[in-house]
C-alpha cells in the first residue's frame, strides 16, 4: 500500500470505522463526507476483512451517510458472514467434543475464539476455516 492509497478518504473510513478513540465517530463522518468511490470501500473492506466492522458501524451511528444500495449489499454479506460463523462455531464445538472424547486435547485458534475474544461478537470478524492446536504425539 502506498502512502497516496492511506490518504484515500475509503480508506480513512476503514480505519475509523475500526477505532474505539472517542473521535473516532467525529472522524468516521468527515471521513464518509469525502467518500468518492463507494465501490472502492467496499472492495477494500472485504479485502481487509473489516466488511463486518465497516457495515455495524454506518448502520448503527450514521447509516444516511452511505448511498442505500451500498448499505444493502453490506447488510447482506453481514447477515451471510453471521450465519456462516454460527455454522462453524457449531462445527468447532462438535469437533473439540469429539477430540475430548478420544482423550485429545485440542486448543481452537483463531476463528470463532479470537472473534469472541476481540470483538466479543462472533458475526463481527471473517473466517473461513478453524484450527487446532494439539499435540504432537496426537497428531
Amino acid at each position: 500500500m502506498t502512502a497516496r492509497t492511506l490518504s484515500r478518504p475509503e480508506y480513512e473510513v476503514l480505519l475509523h470505522s475500526l477505532s474505539q478513540a472517542q473521535d473516532g465517530l467525529t472522524r468516521l463522518s468527515a471521513a464518509l463526507s469525502g467518500v468518492a468511490d463507494w465501490e472502492y470501500l467496499f472492495q477494500g473492506a472485504l479485502k481487509h476483512g473489516v466488511f463486518p466492522s465497516l457495515y455495524r458501524r454506518l448502520a448503527d451511528t450514521c447509516p444516511e451517510a452511505a448511498p442505500p444500495e451500498f448499505l444493502a449489499e453490506m447488510q447482506r454479506l453481514y447477515r451471510l458472514n453471521a450465519r456462516r460463523n454460527l455454522r462453524l462455531t457449531g462445527e468447532l464445538l462438535k469437533v473439540l467434543s469429539l477430540l475430548e472424547s478420544q482423550d485429545v486435547v485440542a486448543i481452537p485458534l483463531k476463528g470463532p475464539v479470537l472473534a469472541q475474544m476481540a470483538y466479543g461478537d462472533l458475526a463481527l470478524r471473517q473466517f473461513h476455516v478453524l484450527e487446532f492446536l494439539v499435540r504432537h504425539q496426537n497428531l
